[in-house]
């Protein structure tokens, strides 16, 4: 090799040497023989045997010389001892032609040891939890893929456990003592319940507070059941910091493959259902069972619905006519019904929950209250001086600017205030009972009466009962379900109904359904009556069809109502 062109291979970072088909040293570049703490003379004439050792040379080197003395490339990576010490290094195998053939390989190595260490981290961050060690939901879904596909390839009975674990308060522990001690607590919850897993069990750290584990040897229900308790004892066990005892809860949700799905997504979903069970069950840990899924998967699809319905305006109000001793209608209850085109119709039991979770409840509460107002407002003439009701929640009762805003929209549109009331359960005033009776008053001062609903369902106490500012009671229908053949019961809800007139209070029956129960509680001095002995709940157009299918006199003027008296029940 000429002198210019050697400068400059010496002066190469790589390590480049030329070696003949005897496999001996030719030329071998200064970084090279540095690395090796060799001089040029003590590697140039050497065999690369001599040079490595003859087990290497064989087991790895020759091949890869070979491969290239027959015109091909040959690449490989791998750890050698270099010098000192260890290093991955990156080797390529060069035909080197002269004189028409192959006389030598040209190899190029390079020192990638710090680029596979900073790759080595990155893996780790891309597949490890920072804090706990443990691999992460990256890896959780190439690990659980791959013990499937092993289990699939098994005997029949070699299964797979996913459990999947919740850890309640943790969010708390974070905000009260700070991100550091979280970290602390979550690091020794993972190493007590890895210790309570098998040497080929995996435990994996799905996000904050939700860890998995992947159990791998065939187990029965009762062993199963017996590592989730262990994983519940370890992970709740109470921690002192500073004086202040914390506590984390735990909730396992438990599916088993291939029982219970037979693919990595509907295995998770599997799990997910049974630690929604547990915890809505308060257990601390569930198995999968079928009717749970099924019902897990109608609220998420109902969930999802939600919106759609909301934008496209997928709801109708429905009006229960309210009725006075006579018969006669003096108002009704709107009520919201959600038919959806393929999940049917879907009672409010099992959506207004799940609208409640977030602030939907808000938007199908000025849907609901804009569809009224613009009823009243169309009906006027037909309605007369009957009131329609409007259920809020809890969360829409306690925004800010109610009052002001049902008030001005009335004002608006030219309508009495006599005819909107509000309805609130006693739940809705659980959390701050004060606010609501203020709320309440709000509301009678612009001449806007409140009804509490479902009276005794909860909440109730007579002592609270004298404080609130609603004019109106309804007895909720489990009050009124054995009047007719419990005398004990006839006789509490007589005192019921005499302490609300005592107060001031007009009641509401519900759930009416029989004539005896409609005598009795005329006798008892019940002021209004709702059920389907009068009325099941109707369409807007229903309802106006109802007002004008026959006329007797309106129970609060002299103006025309109509009569629902059960003997013209259909």
């Amino acid at each position: 090799m000429s002198s210019p062109y050697e400068a400059i291979v010496n002066n190469s970072g790589a390590f480049i040497t030329l070696v003949n088909r005897d496999y001996v040293y030719e030329f071998a570049n200064e970084p090279y023989c540095r690395n090796l703490n060799r001089s040029q003379n003590e590697v140039v004439g050497k065999s690369v045997g001599e040079l490595w050792g003859e087990e290497v040379f064989r087991r790895s080197i020759k091949r890869h010389l070979d491969v290239c003395f027959a015109g091909q490339e040959s690449h490989e990576n791998g750890r050698f001892r270099f010098g000192d010490g260890l290093r991955d290094i990156k080797v390529s195998y060069y035909p080197y032609f002269d004189g028409g053939g192959i006389t030598h390989a040209m190899v190029f190595s390079q020192d990638v040891t710090t680029v596979a260490r900073l790759e080595s981290k990155i893996m780790d961050l891309e597949y490890k939890d920072r804090v706990t060690g443990l691999f992460n939901r990256n890896s959780f879904d190439v690990v659980l893929e791959m013990e499937i596909d092993k289990a699939q390839r098994s005997r029949p009975d070699d299964g797979r456990v996913l459990m999947i674990l919740s850890l309640e308060n943790f969010g708390q522990v974070s905000a009260q003592h700070g991100h550091a001690i979280a970290d602390i607590i979550m690091e020794s919850i993972s190493m007590k319940v890895k210790n309570e897993l098998g040497s080929s069990d995996h435990l994996f750290r799905l996000d904050g507070a939700e860890l998995a584990v992947l159990l791998t040897e065939p187990r029965s229900r009762s062993g199963i059941a017996a590592v989730a308790e262990g994983i519940v004892d370890c992970a709740t066990f109470p921690y002192r910091y500073r004086k202040a005892l914390i506590d984390i809860g735990c909730h396992i949700g438990i599916a088993v493959f291939p029982t219970d799905a037979g693919a990595k997504e509907p295995l998770v979903a599997c799990a997910l259902t049974a630690l929604e069970s547990a915890k809505s069950e308060g257990n601390p840990y569930s198995f999968f069972e079928r009717k749970s899924y099924e019902t897990t998967a109608r609220t998420n699809r109902i969930r999802a619905e939600l919106k759609k319905a909301i934008v496209d305006s997928g709801f109708e109000p429905y009006l229960q006519p309210i009725v006075d001793g006579e018969g006669r209608i003096a108002g009704a209850e709107a009520l919201i019904r959600w038919n959806h085109s393929d999940l049917g119709p879907i009672p409010p039991s099992s959506f207004v929950p799940i609208a409640e979770e977030s602030d939907d409840i808000l938007a199908i509460g000025r849907w609901m209250l804009f569809r009224i107002i613009e009823f009243l407002k169309r009906n006027r003439d037909r309605i007369g001086s009957r009131y329609i009701s409007v259920n809020l929640s809890a969360k829409e009762f306690s925004k800010t600017g109610l009052v002001e805003h049902i008030g001005r929209v009335l004002r608006d549109e030219g309508l009495s205030t006599k005819l909107l009331k509000i309805e609130i359960t006693e739940s809705s005033m659980l959390d701050d009972f004060d606010r609501a009776v203020l709320k309440i008053a709000e509301l009678k001062d612009e001449g806007i009466e409140t009804m509490i609903d479902d009276f005794g369902t909860g909440y109730s106490s007579l002592s609270y009962l004298k404080k609130l500012p609603a004019s109106v009671i309804k007895i909720d229908k489990t009050f009124v379900d054995g009047i007719v053949e419990d005398e004990t019961e006839r006789n509490f809800l007589a005192g019921v109904v005499g302490l609300f007139r005592i107060l001031g209070k007009r009641s509401v029956a519900e759930g009416v359904e029989t004539e005896e129960q409609f005598s009795v509680l005329k006798e008892l001095g019940v002021d209004l009556f709702q059920g389907y002995l009068f009325s099941k709940p109707l369409p807007l157009d229903g309802y106006l069809a109802l007002l004008e299918s026959e006329g007797v006199r309106n129970a609060e003027t002299d103006e025309q109502a109509i009569s629902l008296i059960p003997s013209q029940i259909a």
